[in-house]
């Protein structure tokens, strides 16, 4: 089950310009280009444009890991396209919160879970946490954006917008003003933007024009053009032109382009633009691949502790230390799922060390912010590993998979161990898990989408280790059914149904699984002694090997072992008995008992057979002359 939850859109996937590398956030990449029309923010130039601005500012605060932005990543380059020449007005900007040097930014504004957009109002001062609006298609978040800044306009009147009030004088007053060219958005409706759109679009030239608006024709104007809107164009107060939109063009676009013309401007509608993001057509085009991340890597097909340590990692230092306040139900989840990590996770001692001295800090705490937290995991004498490359979830293009694979290995690999350890009764770890993800997984989309899940699919009924890991293995391949052929898949990598009968030939009876050696497959690959150590040093192999009795990846048995029945016999030598492979979690009492039955059923079977056999023989050389007759 190696494909994981949410893979990141290929098209956005080009290592943006910095000193990433540095901070081992060389996979981590950002959605948009810093020459894109999505202005581009981080920790050192955030306040500095936010603070002091004549202009209302969009600020969408993402995740590059998370599905759910790359997906919207599109929507929201379209979004700062078509308001690219609103400057004066309004401005469209992105901070990636994966960023470690942006975490405080996005705690400090209280980012709940991505994508977060917010809008924040002219001359936004420190302590100025901005207004929180749902992310929404394109045309819906324009007509937000619109009503947002028109009532903003109608408040505080900053100054240099132009005036998107409807007018409700006569034609006389309108043409009163000093502008050369004067034009009248007739819409027919209140409810309609395009006026204010235009007057936006060009809002940079109104010195030599004036636009407005109007539901209906002003005192004085007689229009032969019923249709609306209608755009009336008046150049030195005599009309010039009646303009509406056929063939069913959009009516912004027609009057904008025309007026353009009419001012004699030449530049297109859009500014130059460079995204790292997908086609507009949602289409995730061919990236750039960086040396040696071009090519599918076969290392997916097994689970390494270097993956569990950076998802471990990630999880403390960005998701959970990016929160800024967390108290009651989301402490206990956090206190749960650290307890989880230390008891199942087979990782190094160093790593199981530094969770334990975070849950000690925890220990009597009724409210801790996230700022505390990433004061503690930087200063604990126990420190967590750096961040280190990924191995089998190192996606085929930089800022595939990842995490979010990382963070599924963990799952998966904490419940075969609570397994492993035989403790039948505990019910805990599905719950920590999902508490986890409800509360710290920062996709909102994705959390949402696995509580959705987990009511549906009976997550709290579940009473039993083995159970919970059948449950996981399902929910997981819920999951990879869900997104297949998903814009975030990584080409490479597809989502597919775990295992594949090339993985395990034997976990198939016909065409669907077979649980009980579903339940051994998952030992064999999620399972401590199953661990690889790649991406260690010899020493921290050794070291690991030593103390949890993993093994280095040189003397694991070969994935083929896997695709035939093997696996178990396999465990029944290392065990000893079948006795010996029942206690180790991978073959229950009931198994153990049906493989003995069907033997000596076997047995006796055989046995008559011999015995009828020689009977046969005995006869026919004691009644050779019946023989024949005997058995015709």
């Amino acid at each position: 089950m190696k494909s994981s939850l949410l893979l990141l859109l290929a098209g956005l996937l080009f290592v943006s310009a910095g000193d990433s590398s540095e901070d081992g956030e060389d996979d981590i990449v950002d959605l948009y280009s810093k020459d894109s029309a999505v202005v581009h923010m981080d920790h050192s130039n955030f306040e500095r444009l936010l603070h002091g601005q004549h202009h209302v500012w969009a600020v969408e605060f993402y995740n590059s890991w998370c599905g759910h932005c790359q997906l919207y990543a599109p929507t929201w380059l379209r979004i700062a396209q078509q308001t690219a020449n609103w400057g004066s007005v309004l401005k469209v900007g992105a901070i990636n919160c994966a960023r470690s040097q942006n975490l405080a930014i996005c705690r400090n504004y209280d980012v709940g879970g991505y994508p977060w957009v917010k809008l924040f109002a002219p001359l936004a001062k420190e302590g100025d946490m901005g207004e929180k609006v749902s992310h929404k298609l394109q045309e819906e978040m324009l007509e937000l954006l619109v009503n947002h800044v028109t009532d903003l306009q109608a408040r505080t009147h900053p100054p240099g917008w132009p005036n998107l009030a409807p007018f409700s004088g006569s034609l006389s007053e309108f043409l009163s003003s000093p502008e050369p060219l004067h034009a009248l958005v007739v819409e027919g409706s209140a409810n309609s933007s395009v006026g204010r759109q235009v007057a936006l679009d060009l809002s940079v030239h109104r010195q030599r024009l004036l636009v407005a608006r109007t539901v209906l024709p002003p005192l004085g104007l007689r229009p032969t053009e019923t249709a609306r809107p209608l755009l009336v164009t008046f150049r030195d107060g005599q009309p010039q032109t009646e303009l509406v939109s056929r063939d069913g063009l959009p009516p912004r676009k027609l009057f904008t382009d025309a007026l353009r013309r009419a001012l004699g401007v030449t530049d297109s509608e859009q500014p130059p633009d460079g995204p790292r993001t997908a086609r507009t057509d949602g289409q995730a085009p061919a990236a750039a691949a960086e040396p040696g991340r071009g090519t599918a890597v076969s290392a997916g097909d097994a689970v390494y502790m270097v993956d569990l340590e950076n998802a471990v990692g990630y999880a403390l230092r960005q998701e959970v230390a990016g929160k800024k306040d967390i108290s009651g139900e989301a402490l206990s989840a956090l206190r749960n799922f650290v307890e989880m990590l230390i008891k199942y996770l087979p990782v190094r001692k160093s790593v199981i060390e530094a969770v334990s001295e975070l849950k000690m800090f925890l220990k009597g705490k009724k409210r801790v912010g996230g700022a505390e937290i990433q004061r503690h995991l930087e200063k604990a004498r126990s420190p967590l590993p750096p961040h280190r490359p990924w191995h089998g979830c190192r996606g085929s293009q930089p800022g595939l998979r990842g995490y979010t694979c990382g963070l599924w290995s963990v799952f998966h690999a904490a419940t075969v161990q609570a397994h492993q350890l035989e403790e039948s009764n505990n019910v805990s770890i599905l719950p920590a898990i999902h508490g986890y993800v409800k509360h710290f997984f920062s996709c909102a989309h994705c959390s949402q989408h696995f509580q959705e899940m987990s009511a549906r699919e009976g997550l709290f009924n579940v009473t039993h280790t083995n159970e919970a890991m059948i449950w996981l293995w399902r929910a997981h391949n819920i999951v990879n059914k869900r997104l297949a052929g998903d814009g975030t898949e990584d080409p490479q990598h597809p989502k597919v149904q775990f295992p594949t009968q090339t993985q395990c030939l034997a976990c198939f009876s016909g065409d669907t699984y077979f649980e009980p050696i579903i339940i051994s497959f998952l030992h064999s690959f999620y399972g401590k002694e199953a661990m690889k150590l790649d991406s260690l040093t010899e020493d921290e192999a050794a070291a690991a090997a030593a103390a949890g009795g993993l093994r280095p990846a040189a003397a694991l048995p070969a994935a083929g072992a896997r695709n035939r029945v093997e696996l178990v016999s396999r465990v029944l030598g290392r065990s000893g008995s079948s006795e010996g492979a029942a206690a180790s979690g991978l073959l229950s009492g009931s198994d153990i008992s049906l493989c003995v039955l069907l033997w000596v059923f076997s047995f006796v079977t055989l046995v008559l057979a011999f015995f009828l056999f020689k009977m046969k023989k005995t006869y026919k050389r004691k009644h050779s002359k019946d023989y024949r007759s005997f058995f015709k």
